[in-house]
Formats: C-alpha cells, structure tokens, sequence
C-alpha cells in the first residue's frame, strides 16, 4: 500500500513540475494614457499643429480618437479633429481616445474610453533661426508658410532646378550650418528638412 502511495506521490509532483495544473501567467499589464500637450512656440502671425495623441502600453488596438478645442473665450472652434492648427492664445483641449483591449485568449474587449481636457497655452516667439529640434518637425507637404512657422524664418533661395527649390534657414549657433528644405513645383517640401 506504502508503494502505491508513493507511485501516485511522485505522478502528482511530475505534473505540477510539467506545468500541468500550474497557475496561469496574469495577462500582460494594459493602458492608454492621453500626454500633456506642450506646442512649440509660433512667431507672429503663426500657427502650430495640435494632434490628438496617446501613450498606449500592452496589448491595445486604437480605434479612434480626436481632439476638440475651446478659445479663451469659452467658445468650441474645433469639433471631433485629428488634429488642429492654433494660433497664438490659450485653449482648453479634450482629447479622446477609444481602443479595445486584447484578451488572454485573442479576442478584443468592447470599445473602452479615455479622455482628458487640459489647458494649452501656444506662446509666441521672436526667434530668427531654428534649432536642429525644430528642423525635425518639417515634413514632407509644408508649404513655404508652414516651413516659416517651424523654422522661425522664411529663409533664401539657394538653388533652383527644373522642379525643385532648394532653401537654407538660419540655424542656432552656427555662421556655418544651416537647415535646408527643398521644395517641388507646387512650393510643398518634397522631402524632411535636414542640417549641414
């Protein structure tokens, strides 16, 4: 009988060091947090994109989200956007973000929601040359107008070919380097803004 009962006490450890009848790992920590907005400053006359963005961690699928904005005065001037161009001012900006959630076994929860509404200030700036930080923020479409609020001058022609312009800005700190754009027949950057 003793032997028996020790047959049957190593079968049971057996399985428990297999992994059979073990506990199941806890499913990945999941979450979707909406950051603080901090806009670059514009020079006068400017504006800044505002984009509707989230911090997600885990296993998260986004369905939707957008961005409403409020002037100073109380009044809505954005509706339900991805995003927004905003002047000078400050604004009180809801974002909203929806997302499902995926599960241990594969499938997506129901549509959860996140939201948050902060206060933005879009200050003003009386720069006249970009750092390499703002030339990081050219892309490829910006007209010359847009090119002028990111980089806080509009720049010299340099070069001009059959379909393209090619344009140096002042940058920071150097008499030597500058941040270049080219931009196609249409004036739309073809290209991100580099420096050299």
């Amino acid at each position: 009988m003793s032997a028996r009962i020790l047959v049957f006490s190593s079968l049971v450890v057996g399985l428990v060091w297999s992994g059979i009848g073990a506990t199941v790992p806890a499913q990945a920590a999941t979450a979707v947090t909406v950051p603080t907005i901090a806009p670059a400053p514009v020079p006068a006359g400017g504006k800044v994109l505002v984009k509707a963005r989230a911090s997600v961690q885990g296993e998260v699928k986004i369905v939707t989200k957008w961005i409403s904005v409020w002037n100073s005065a109380g009044t809505r001037i954005v509706t339900r956007k991805k995003s927004a161009w905003l002047a000078a001012g400050t604004y009180s900006v809801r974002t909203v973000v929806k997302y499902r959630v995926r599960k241990a076994n594969g499938s997506l929860s129901g549509v959860l929601q996140r939201q948050r509404r902060q206060a933005v200030e879009v200050a003003t700036t009386t720069a006249t040359c970009a750092t390499a930080q703002d030339a990081e923020r050219v892309r490829i479409g910006d007209t010359h107008t847009i090119v002028y609020w990111k980089l806080y001058s509009h720049g010299t022609l340099d070069t001009r070919g059959s379909n393209y312009e090619r344009w140096k800005y002042p940058l920071c700190g150097s008499d030597t380097q500058w941040v270049w754009v080219e931009f196609n027949a249409r004036g739309k950057s073809r290209d991100t803004a580099w420096t050299e």
